[in-house]
């Protein structure tokens, strides 16, 4: 029921929200910047409202934290992924906003992004050391196989590798935002099985965010998602279901 409501909260917001988003960048006039070096085709795409991620993202909180009080889900494990999802989704925000201001497509150098990326992860295992949480990941058919301080590279290369591989992957319409609604529900799915219904509850505010983001995002794109939403998706539920017994 709660991952329903969250579901339903995320898609509505981001359906009937981005529109606004829409119309206020157009009267900015600030769009995405396409490097030179790209494929002609993609020319046509200068101008095209980016940071999409923002409303999505914020849909998502809402949905998280409403379902959550409603299903009294509210547990140290889903604050973690609404925190790193909000810190991640501010880097790519910085990130975006610098390419905006300067009109150009570069935004944070590689090192700036990394660092952050980093220090997200580090907050990230204080919270989660601070919990009381397991360090240790799930192997279907070998069981619980506790890592000690070998956790913390894990997770620190999980999240700054998965978070700049889906960057890596926002190249073409709806690309991102359809793996990962397959991705998340996937997850959602897993999620239940293990009966860890925060996790679920989020998996699905998610896939709602998603889903009425590509309404706007399919080709051709009315708008990009940026890397506020990119940098974002550090694929959290997945580490939280190794992390979790």
């Amino acid at each position: 029921m709660s991952s329903t409501i969250a579901f339903v909260i995320s898609f509505i917001i981001t359906l009937v929200c981005m529109p606004a988003l829409i119309r206020y960048f157009r009267s900015k006039h600030e769009g995405q910047m396409i490097r030179e070096e790209g494929p002609s085709w993609h020319e046509k795409k200068s101008g095209t409202p980016t940071m999409g991620g923002l409303m999505f993202i914020i849909a998502i909180i809402v949905g998280s934290l409403i379902a959550g009080a409603v299903g009294h889900l509210l547990s140290p494990v889903l604050l973690i992924l609404l925190f790193i999802l909000i810190l991640y989704g501010l880097l790519g925000m910085w990130d975006d906003s610098i390419k905006l201001f300067r009109r150009q497509n570069e935004g944070l150098k590689a090192w700036q992004k990394l660092l952050g990326q980093i220090v997200g992860a580090v907050v990230f295992l204080m919270v989660y050391v601070h919990e009381g949480l397991p360090l240790g990941i799930v192997i279907p058919g070998f069981g619980n196989l506790n890592l000690g301080w070998i956790y913390f590279l894990f997770v620190a290369f999980w999240l700054v590798g998965f978070s700049n591989a889906v960057n890596l992957t926002d190249g073409l319409d709806g690309l991102v935002a359809g793996v990962a609604t397959i991705s998340f529900a996937t997850y959602g799915i897993i999620a239940a099985h293990q009966h860890q219904y925060d996790v679920m509850l989020f998996c699905f505010a998610v896939v709602g965010g998603l889903l009425a983001f590509l309404v706007y995002n399919h080709k051709p794109a009315k708008i990009f998602m940026g890397d506020m939403g990119s940098l974002a998706w550090w694929r959290p539920c997945s580490g939280l279901y190794f992390a979790a017994s």
